[in-house]
Formats: C-alpha cells, structure tokens, sequence
C-alpha cells in the first residue's frame, strides 16, 4: 500500500485514540437511521459513515458522489452525465446497457427504493447520508450485498420556516461567463396541532465542463436537474404516527464526455442524453401497540422513466475531411469511419412493502425485530441502434422476505445480536430476439455480532455478516455467452472500535476481510464480422470463482480549540481475484464461429491474483473548520484517490490525484448566510470512467486505445441563503 499520502490523517487517528484532553466540547449525537431502530452512530455494531447536511453544504454539492471523499472505501463509476454506479469495498457495477441490473449497493431515499437509479440522488434538503459497508443481508436483503445507502431529508416540524437559497458558479478555462446556477425554495410548518408538512423544490443547472467543437456548442454535457421533494408528518394519536414522503425528479443531462484526444473538446454529431423523470411515494406507519411491542409499515411506489444515449464514434461525417484518415481514405474497399448512435429507453415501477414488529427492551436486556418484506419491480427496454434493430425486453422481478434480528445481553456491558433473512426470488425475462428466462432461487443471509461498552468512552464490536446477490441473465444477441449467471455470496468478518473522549474527538476504526463465492464480474468482448464490417460489444455478467478484500476504515473528529475542529477519514484497501478464467477475448475475425460449436475455441485469460475493478488501495480526507470571526467561517479539505483499474476486462486505470476544496461563509445578517466557494481549487485533471481495450479513432485505422471521461474542473461560485 501507498501510505506516504496519509501520514497525516494516522497522526489524528492516534489523538483519537489517545487520552489527551484538548478542548471541551459537546458534540451533538448523530443517529443512523438506516438500522430496525434509530440508534446513535458510535453504539451501531457496523462500518457507518454519516455524512451530515453541513458536510453538503461544505462541499456545495448537489449530487451524492460530491460527497463520497467523506466516507472511507467509497468509490463511483461514471460512463454517463453523473456517477451512477456506486462500489463500496470494491463491490459495485459500473454500467448497465441491455441486461438488467441486480444491483450490489442498496439505495433508498426516505424509504424508496431506487436502487438501479443512482441518478436520482440529488441533494437538495438533505438531512444526512449514511454508507453501510459491508453486506446488510438481514437489513435490505438482496440489493445490499457490498453495503447500503440510506439518503433522508429534512423532515417537517411544527416552526414556521422559509428559506430561499440561490447560487452562480464559474467553470476554470471558459469565458468568464456563469456556467452553473442553482435556485431553491423550502416551506416548513405546522399545518394543524398535530400535523407538519414540508415543501423543497430546487432548479439545478449547468453547461457542464465540455465543448462540442464540432457543433459549436458548450453545453452538450449540461446538467438540468429539478428536485421536488413533500413530506408531511400526522400525529394522529398518541400511539400512532404517520409520515408522508413524495419525489418528484425531472432530470434532462447530457452525455457528451468521450473524445479521441481524452481532451474537454468532443467532436461528436450526435450528443447523448442522460435523462430521469421519476415520481415516487412513501409512507411510514408506527404504531405503539403497546409499552412493549410497536408496529412499523413502510410503503413505498415508484415509477420512473430514463433515457440513456450516445455517439457512439464520438465523432462526425467530417472526421476524415479536415483531418484525413490514412490508410482508410489510401483502401476504398475497407468498411470505412463507422456512425452510429445508440439509446436505452427505460420504463421502470418498484413498489415495496416492509412489515415489522419491534419490542421494547425488557428489564433482562432483551430485545427484539420480527418483519415480512415484500418488492415488486417491473423494467421495460426499447434500445435503438443504429446497427441492429429495435431490440425490446421487459424484466420482472418478484422479491418477498422474512426477517428478524435479536439482542441479547451476556454482561452489564455486553451484548450479542443474531440476525437472519431469508427471501425468495423470482423473475421472468423476455425479448424480442426470443429469449425466455425464468429464474427462481431462495436466498439465506444474515449476521452475528458482539458488542461491549469498554468503560465510558469506548464501544467495540466483532461482526460476521453474510450477504447475497441474486443471479440473473444475460441477453444473448447472437453471441456465445452464458444466458445465465450465479447467485454470489459474501461473508465479512469486521472489528471496530468507536471511541468518544470527554475532550471532545470522537472516532471510529474498522479492520475488514471479506470472502466473496461464485463473484459476479461485468465483462465483455469485441466482436467483429469475419472480413471486416462493424464491430459490436457484447456485455454479459460472469463468475469468478473467488474474490477477496480486505482493509481498513477510520474517521476521526478532533476539536482543537473553541474555533479550530478537524476531520479526517481513511480508507486502506486491498482485493484480488483468487480463482478465475475469464472468457472474454472473442473476436471473430480470428476464430471460426459456429452456433453448433462448443465454447472451447475460448482461449480463457486467467486473472487469479489481479485486483478488482474500482478498488483503489487508498482514500482519504482531511479537513478543518477555522472560525475566523464570530461571523466568518472557512472550510477547507483536501482529499485523494489512489489510482484504480476501471474494469476487469482491460488494463485502462485513473491515476492518483488530490483535490483541494473550500468554503468561506460570512452570516451577513441573522436570517442572511453568504457564502464564498470553490471546488478542485488547483484544477486537478482526473478521470471518472475509462476504456482501454478498442481502438475508435479512423485516423489511426481504430488502433486500440485508452480513453477517458474526466471529473469536474475547478469551479469557483457564490451562493446565498435567506431564512424567514
């Protein structure tokens, strides 16, 4: 491991744990609510990170990865106008085209379930995020095999509120114009004795980082993304409450990233489209049965539509006249500069219903949680390309569960948890192409933990989990691949130590291994016609044999002084594949295919002992919180990403980079808060998503190449808010 980079965050993890007493102060009690019960973060048996509003609003960040640098071993794949494909601890997709997805990390936002829809995470009146690493099988099931994702916003209460916020941002390198702005409103208050509503509702727009030279355009990567978000909480009885949540998403991005030169300036004809318009509804009952027993119901429907293009040749019928082609202009008789677009129409309802009962903890210690879930989720696809006909498929899956969790005092100061999930899978898949597949599986996961209080300050745990992930299909299209793929199993064994000093630093530590069998692995292959033509890519879901990770997780809070705090987190990763043959290298022109064949003219590549995927062996983040007058504050951080290889098929990797970000608020007034910031302040280039394994430029006849998406580059805006 690389661990010169983090020397300094190891100087404060050693404060963390120390007795030192530096400054007194009270530290507000954060609570996860992602767990049966809310329970305070450093008394949860389990890797959490809590990332706060005023984290997001350090970071003015509008979507969920602006905020990953906060939590440790937190990574994320682009491939499109946001990251949205998210990997904890290595574990995660990086894409989806015409298969469907059973995704790895779980995603809720106040309690619907948007698991294959990362795009949806926009962070307008959020409250707080929580990263569950590690797998939640007894907690979310199937979807939560790597960890979860656990988004709340601000819930209502009975105090009248108004806030008006409004902000303009610049883009490093364009014309000095404003190239970001951003506009929101939120309602609060009570609208009865015992009834709160709560109304946000956010415009957010950009021309993006990307100029289409070719058309002359600056903004065909642009975000438009508008956020609505109601909640109302009813107070109906004394024993019964219920909560109302509506999202509302109406995002129209562009998708405009790649270019032949892995430079900000495309040359594409035909620009994509990352679009999400999503309307969902949750409800959330409790009921006080009695002192000792409470009845909990979560409902939850969504139904969403997505749009997902591209230029494929990220290029434009001029390519070879203003820049001649070589050797394709010199032979008439090659197939020439290929066009093409490609688009993925999605139409997508998840409905989910949560049952549980939970007692209260009895004089002995002794609690309890007994549930039934249920998830029904239906995904139609119309893909248009330019090379194939319409291809149509509709997805259904049907997931129903039984839990329970309990706990069980061995000392005054010990505990020991059980947990167990068991849930059956259902799903049917068909096409157009005349692939029927029906898949039905019953999925066991679950967990064992044991937890003390050492002393006042100091909570540790020992955790074994295990997790699922259900298997699945792939679509054939003609190719030689496998229809379908294995159900994985993860176990995770993890030691923790979360300490909270009277000084006021407060800290957590995670030592990790996990043991992954029968690992999905996303792969693909180029085929190509025999004789020339239009080569294809042919995506398909593998399994390895085994896989690996293991490492660890530290965050530390450090109070300096009355107006000097610190924060910093670490994350130190390593994976590896410990048997596997991929069966990824068909091409066509070299071998003959045969429908009748066997898969043996596969010559399999063996990737035993690489690392995985989106796995960089470090993370880190430091930052500081100076308040230089009782009205001014600066935040500042720095935070870094070892390099990580950005799939299993090729060898195309992001470098290692650090990035400097800052915040300089001044409270104007009592109800006025302005704000002064800045992102990537030394504009850093680094990449997000990579290719490396074809060739798509015709001016160098389509030699193979690298290619890459980059991150965002500095920005510098203003921001201001008003509260009535």
């Amino acid at each position: 491991m690389k661990l010169s980079p983090v020397t300094p965050i190891l100087g404060l993890l050693s404060l963390a744990v120390s007795s030192a007493s530096i400054a007194q102060a009270e530290i507000e009690e954060i609570i996860v609510r992602a767990e049966f019960r809310p329970l305070p973060l450093m008394e949860t048996a389990n890797s959490v990170s809590v990332i706060s509003s005023d984290e997001i609003a350090d970071r003015s960040a509008n979507f969920l990865t602006e905020v990953f640098a906060t939590a440790p071993n937190l990574n994320y794949a682009s491939g499109a106008s946001r990251g949205r494909f998210f990997q904890i601890r290595g574990i995660g997709e990086r894409s989806q085209f015409v298969d469907p997805l059973n995704p790895s990390v779980g995603l809720l936002i106040d309690g619907i379930d948007y698991s294959s829809l990362g795009g949806a995470a926009t962070l307008f009146d959020i409250d707080q995020v929580e990263i569950l690493r590690g797998p939640q099988g007894t907690l979310f099931g199937a979807n939560a095999l790597a960890g979860m994702i656990n988004m709340h916003s601000n819930s209502p209460t009975q105090d009248f509120e108004a806030i008006l916020t409004a902000g303009v941002g610049n883009v490093s390198g364009n014309d000095g114009s404003l190239d970001s702005s951003e506009l929101g409103f939120v309602l609060n208050g009570g609208l009865t004795d015992n009834i709160s509503g709560r109304l946000a509702i956010e415009s957010n727009q950009s021309d993006g980082y990307v100029e289409n030279t070719y058309l002359n355009r600056d903004d065909t990567q642009n975000i438009d993304e508008q956020t609505v978000r109601g909640k109302l909480d009813w107070q109906v009885s004394e024993r019964l409450d219920m909560q109302f949540n509506l999202v509302k998403l109406d995002i129209d991005n562009g998708y405009d990233s790649f270019t032949l030169d892995n430079s900000r300036q495309t040359l594409s004809d035909e620009p994509g489209t990352d679009a999400l318009d999503s309307i969902a509804f949750s409800t959330v009952a409790n009921y006080l049965i009695s002192d000792q027993l409470s009845l909990e119901v979560n409902l939850s429907t969504a139904e969403s539509d997505s749009i997902y293009s591209y230029d494929e040749d990220w290029t434009n019928p001029d390519i070879c006249l203003d820049l001649p082609c070589g050797d394709l202009v010199a032979n008439p008789e090659y197939w020439g500069p290929y066009s093409s677009f490609d688009e993925y129409l999605r139409d997508i309802s998840t409905d989910t219903l949560d049952i549980r009962l939970l007692s209260s903890v009895s004089a002995e210690g002794i609690s309890w949680v007994a549930g039934i879930y249920a998830k029904s989720q239906k995904e139609d696809l119309v893909r248009n390309y330019t090379y194939d006909a319409q291809f149509t498929s509709r997805y259904e899956a049907e997931n129903t569960a039984l839990y329970g969790e309990l706990d069980l005092p061995l000392t005054n100061t010990a505990s020991l948890t059980l947990g167990l999930r068991s849930e059956k899978f259902t799903a049917d898949y068909s096409d157009n192409l005349a692939q029927n597949t029906d898949t039905d599986e019953t999925l066991t996961g679950g967990h064992i933990s044991i937890s003390a209080d050492l002393g006042e300050q100091h909570f540790a745990y020992a955790r074994i989990a295990r997790g699922y992930k259900t298997g699945g299909i792939n679509v054939a299209r003609g190719a030689v691949i496998p229809l379908e793929y294995e159900t994985e199993s993860l176990w995770n064994y993890e030691l923790g130590l979360k300490s909270m000093l009277d000084s006021g630093i407060h800290s957590q530590i995670v030592l990790f291994y996990q043991d992954r069998r029968n690992a999905q692995v996303k792969q693909s292959f180029v085929s190509c016609p025999a004789g020339g033509g239009v080569c294809s890519f042919e995506d398909y879901i593998d399994n390895a044999a085994k896989a690996h990770s293991y490492g660890l997780e530290a965050e530390v809070y450090v109070p300096l002084t009355d107006r000097i705090s610190m924060s910093a987190s670490l994350g130190l990763m390593q994976t590896a594949f410990d048997e596997y043959l991929s069966y990824s290298h068909i091409n066509a022109e070299q071998v003959d295919i045969d429908a009748d064949d066997d898969i043996d003219y596969v010559i399999p590549y063996d990737m035993s002992g690489e690392v995985l995927a989106q796995s960089p062996e470090y993370q880190l983040s430091i930052s500081s919180d100076i308040a230089l007058l009782d009205n001014l504050n600066l935040w500042i951080a720095y935070e870094a990403k070892d390099k990580f290889r950005f799939s299993n098929r090729h060898f195309a990797e992001s470098e290692a980079y650090g990035l400097i970000n800052a915040r300089l608020v001044w409270d104007a007034a009592d109800n006025i808060e302005i704000s002064f910031w800045g992102r990537n302040l030394t504009n850093e280039d680094y990449t997000t998503r990579g290719f490396g394994s074809f060739g798509n430029d015709p001016r160098d006849n389509y030699a193979t190449s690298s290619y890459f998406q980059f991150g965002d580059p500095r920005e510098i805006g203003l921001s201001v808010e008003y509260r009535l």
